[in-house]
């Protein structure tokens, strides 16, 4: 979750993540952060918001969040199998 609101690329967060990860973020946790970080940034938001409209964008940005949770949630299910 502390990726949502973040403004990263998809290159820009790997080694943020890298980092985290060395200091024992699960990867599960590594995968959340690598979909929700580039895909719900602020100017994401801002830009659907004005597109599209203020429910989509939400939608969108709440589908991201439950969506990548369930997702990394059965990486870390399937890595301790």
């Amino acid at each position: 979750l502390i990726g949502t609101p973040m403004y990263v690329c998809s290159t820009g967060s790997i080694p943020f993540v890298a980092a985290l990860a060395a200091k024992g973020l699960t990867l599960g946790g590594v995968v959340i952060f690598l979909i929700v970080g580039p895909a719900t940034n602020l100017s994401t938001f801002l830009v659907l918001a004005k597109e599209l409209g203020k429910k989509t964008a939400i939608l969108y940005l709440s589908s991201m969040v439950i969506l990548s949770l369930i997702f990394g949630y059965c990486v870390q299910v399937a890595l301790k199998v």
